[in-house]
């Protein structure tokens, strides 16, 4: 599907600004009356450009990557980069092919059973040196100490480019996890919340952003290799139980409306929406939660 920056920007607008209610209509267990219990769910965009869903779904993909890492036998990171350019299609497509050079070859084969990886960006302070600087990060699980001076000689045939640093035993999962779906941390940001900083910008900020979104628009942003196998879940959109009567989520017994969230406040401040609840559907569990800091509703 080809890539629309204006109807991407206007689903990031309208993220939050409506939600599903759910409304239990069926008798709870040994009661003659029926629940009634109101549940309400924001009705987000999920794109990975926006700042609400983002942080969101960083942190419960961080989380199944920490446990991918911890699996691992020896987990080492390393980072692969390309040259600094302002043709961004044209450095991913170029560390596609470099990689599928490098994985084919016989030092990596011999020494790596598997892994996973993620894209990283970040825009360069010196955009005369190429506006972009693209790389992955990776995890690998080796089977035994690997010759890193020979895997960077070898990179360095391929592409032309050096490694990020040295590889190294990874001596903290949780970090590696963030590094893989986040980018690396420079000046207290990571490559993303940093981009979307870019974005926001009156200098040139449209051009990045559109470049920038319609290259990545259908790309994998992390990916496992080799022996290790993706074990990660995807986040639960329905409550599995009801929270009040605690009756097993059937569809059919509750009634599903869209409503505005400014006319869910308005219910809310003149108290004719009842007792509602909300349900963080980002968290891959079965767990009804508060309501978050920024939305003064209450749980009955």
């Amino acid at each position: 599907m080809a890539f629309s920056l204006k109807k991407e920007l206007d689903r990031i607008d309208l993220c939050c600004e409506a939600v599903h209610k759910y409304t239990h209509t069926a008798k709870a267990p040994g009661q003659k009356q029926i629940c009634g219990a109101h549940v309400f769910i924001p009705i987000t965009c999920d794109s990975p450009w926006c700042r609400r869903c983002r942080p969101i779904r960083d942190r419960k993909l961080a989380r199944d990557v920490e446990k991918i890492i911890r699996a691992m036998d020896r987990p080492t990171q390393l980072s692969l980069t390309l040259t600094n350019s302002d043709d961004l299609p044209g450095m991913m497509d170029k560390m596609s092919k470099c990689y599928s050079k490098l994985i084919r070859n016989k030092l990596w084969k011999e020494y790596v059973k598997g892994g996973i990886w993620g894209r990283g960006l970040t825009i360069s302070y010196d955009p005369s040196s190429g506006l972009y600087h693209y790389h992955l990060h990776f995890v690998v699980d080796t089977y035994r100490f690997f010759p890193w001076q020979l895997l960077k000689a070898e990179w360095l045939r391929i592409s032309g480019s050096k490694m990020i640093g040295t590889p190294k035993r990874v001596i903290s999962p949780r970090a590696q996890a963030r590094e893989i779906i986040q980018g690396t941390r420079k000046g207290g940001k990571a490559d993303w919340d940093r981009l979307l900083d870019v974005f926001d910008s009156d200098e040139n900020g449209l051009e990045v952003r559109k470049e920038v979104m319609a290259a990545f628009h259908g790309k994998r942003m992390f990916q496992t290799f080799g022996s290790v196998r993706s074990n990660i879940s995807k986040p639960e959109r329905t409550p599995t139980v009801c929270p009040r009567c605690g009756k097993k989520f059937v569809y059919v017994e509750w009634i599903v409306e869209t409503v505005w969230m400014s006319d869910l406040k308005r219910e809310m401040h003149n108290g004719s929406a009842g007792s509602l609840l909300y349900f963080n559907g980002f968290g891959g569990t079965s767990a009804w939660r508060p309501p978050p800091d920024n939305v003064v509703y209450s749980a009955g």
